[in-house]
Formats: C-alpha cells, structure tokens, sequence
C-alpha cells in the first residue's frame, strides 16, 4: 500500500505554466524541485499517476518518479525533475 507524503512544509519554488492543469514547483529538504499536481476534481488522475508509475516500475519501462502527496490538505502527485537528474 502507499504512502501519502505531505508536502505542506515544502517550500513553493514556482508555479509550472505549461498545460492545462493547476502544478507547482517545490523544493524539499536537500533543495530537490518536485513537481507538485492538483487533479482535477472526481477524476482519480492522482492515483492513476501513481499506479502506472508502478506498473512501469514492475515492467522494467523507464518512468518519472511519482509519489502520492497532500499540500495543506489538497490531494495530488509529487513527480522528481529530472531535467537536473544526477
């Protein structure tokens, strides 16, 4: 079963521009950017995130880090960037 990580004390980095969906840039506590992703409302788009992150893990298929998160209450998906990966 996952985990929820709260997010709440992760500072806001920036707002992220590109689509249509509410996402926040955050940092957490060793400076790494994390996506953060409001779902739309009734549509479970956070949880389908995380499960096709884990089908791709199980399946060898490269994929972006996704773990289930709240911020200040709210539901979403935290994605690792990878634009800077080590």
């Amino acid at each position: 079963m996952r985990s929820i990580e709260d997010v709440t004390s992760w500072p806001s980095y920036t707002e992220e521009q590109v689509g249509s969906k509410r996402k926040l840039w955050l940092l957490d506590e060793d400076r790494v950017r994390w996506l953060f992703k409001y779902p739309r409302p009734s549509t479970g788009e956070h949880w389908a995130e995380a499960v096709a992150a884990d089908v791709a893990s199980l399946l060898g298929i490269p994929h972006a880090f996704i773990h289930l998160a709240q911020r200040a209450g709210e539901l979403g998906t935290v994605s690792r960037d990878f634009t800077n990966w080590p």
